[in-house]
């Protein structure tokens, strides 16, 4: 979706703040102000502001390519933050007012994990498990292959849960919009699994995605749909809006599942599974 923030970009902003307040020990912020930029989207700001006005050309150009980075990157004005790192990011109403289709820079982000990084250059897509003939493919290789253009909306299952009249709910507080609308290009599911020949007992096919959390504890994310469902309308898109799918939003794959809340819509799918069984992941046993 977005072209310029990275997984670890909030990460680096708070390197980037220890390394001002170091060079700034001898400033006083007013408590006023200290409380006014306690929030991550101000936070931001002021650390830019701040590093531009407190380091000279000289110092500017002696951080490192990250820190370069993390001066340079903006929110888009469209963006409402709900939490900086993984991205929440929800579309605001005069972006979603403006066209049917959501461009892909204002299109809402919701990630459970960093973005992973991928090497283009050596990814394979598996499609293993109940199949006759498993399949490894490259990205090349699936943009060879007849693609389908599919419009449709993704809308995460907590869109509006900070506008139910309730004490607290747990969850990002979305309002109004954790939804976008885009036209996703890519090979349809059904043809993959047409190639992979899907045994008679198969009911239910697994994507497993390649984000993962920092603790190893934590389980990775991995969703499931029913095999009737799979093999209806759902496309493995490698473009939204008629260009390459971004880091943010999938690439190099993302599953889109049409009709289904945004959780089914598996982003950086790595691995295809035909299984008898839904999959017990904890995104989908919870």
């Amino acid at each position: 979706m977005i072209g310029g923030p990275t997984a670890n970009f909030s990460l680096q902003h708070h390197v980037l703040a220890v390394l001002l307040c170091a060079a700034m020990s001898h400033l006083r912020i007013p408590r006023h102000l200290s409380r006014a930029i306690n929030t991550p989207l101000n936070r931001r700001a002021f650390i830019v502001g701040t590093a531009r006005t407190a380091f000279g050309a000289a110092a500017l150009a002696s951080l490192p390519a990250w820190a370069h980075q993390a001066l340079a990157a903006t929110a888009a004005p469209d963006l409402i933050e709900r939490n900086d790192w993984p991205e929440h990011w929800e579309s605001t109403i005069a972006a979603l007012g403006r066209a049917p289709i959501t461009p892909n820079d204002v299109f809402f982000a919701r990630s459970h994990f960093p973005v992973p990084k991928v090497d283009v250059a050596t990814w394979k897509l598996e499609v293993s498990g109940l199949v006759n003939t498993p399949l490894s493919l490259t990205l090349d290789e699936l943009r060879a292959m007849e693609t389908a253009d599919l419009t449709c909306v993704l809308e995460c299952a907590g869109n509006g849960r900070g506008l139910m009249k309730l004490p607290s709910t747990s969850g990002t507080q979305w309002e109004y919009g954790a939804v976008g609308n885009a036209a996703w290009t890519g090979p349809r599911l059904s043809v993959l699994l047409a190639r992979a020949g899907v045994k008679s007992e198969a009911q239910h096919v697994w994507f497993e995605a390649m984000d993962f959390a920092p603790m190893p504890a934590t389980p990775p994310f991995s969703r499931s749909i029913p095999i009737a469902k799979a093999m209806a309308d759902v496309v493995l898109a490698h473009a939204m809006n008629g260009a390459p799918l971004s880091p943010l939003h999938g690439a190099p794959l993302r599953a889109v599942v049409p009709g289904w809340f945004g959780m089914a819509s598996t982003k950086w799918v790595a691995k295809v599974r035909v299984e008898a069984e839904s999959s017990p992941n904890h995104f989908m046993a919870k």
